[in-house]
């Protein structure tokens, strides 16, 4: 168990029915919270140098993965629920230059695992509740380009083409980085 709990994650865990029901009952309940209260994914949150977690879930509720990860472990532990964090890379792009599948740090991610009775670990994605478009989609530049941000022409066919040759042009210059 976690150090001991403020009385605001205490009274959060026992609003969200996490000392008196089933694992799968608290976790739905958790991820309801996520999605219903104003909690929003961002790669630029604020600072949180004190009480980070407690800071996240009641006053700035702005943060990438892991805020959501590590807040969505603590509670659970709290819970005394078997729980683990995870952390690895989801998605990636297709080198069609190279035929190889690049992996950036961009691709970076983190998630939890939570041990329930007869199932043994099952993964739990506290992002997906507060921003699943980060998930179904990753985070992929090709999605800033019509009026975006690298984009100076009008969206066009233009500015589509400029960026097409763009990407060929990293892809092939990534693989002649893979291949060294």
């Amino acid at each position: 168990m976690p150090e001991t709990p403020s009385d605001n994650i205490k009274q959060l865990v026992t609003q969200l029915h996490g000392f008196d029901s089933a694992p799968d009952v608290f976790i739905n309940q958790l991820l309801n919270h996520f999605r219903q209260e104003d909690f929003h994914y961002t790669l630029t949150p604020p600072l949180m140098e004190e009480n980070p977690i407690e800071t996240f879930l009641f006053e700035t509720r702005y943060g990438f993965c892991s805020h959501h990860a590590s807040a969505f472990v603590y509670l659970m532990r709290v819970a005394d629920i078997p729980v683990r964090v995870v952390t690895g890379y989801q998605g990636g792009e297709f080198n069609e230059v190279g035929n190889f599948l690049e992996i950036k740090q961009a691709d970076a991610h983190a998630w939890a695992e939570v041990w329930v009775e007869n199932k043994g670990w099952v993964r739990v994605n506290p992002t997906a509740a507060i921003a699943p478009e980060r998930i179904e989609k990753n985070i992929d530049i090709s999605r800033l380009v019509p009026g975006g941000l690298i984009s100076y022409a009008a969206p066009g066919e233009g500015a589509l083409a400029a960026f097409n040759l763009l990407k060929q042009a990293r892809q092939l210059w990534s693989n002649v980085d893979y291949n060294w």
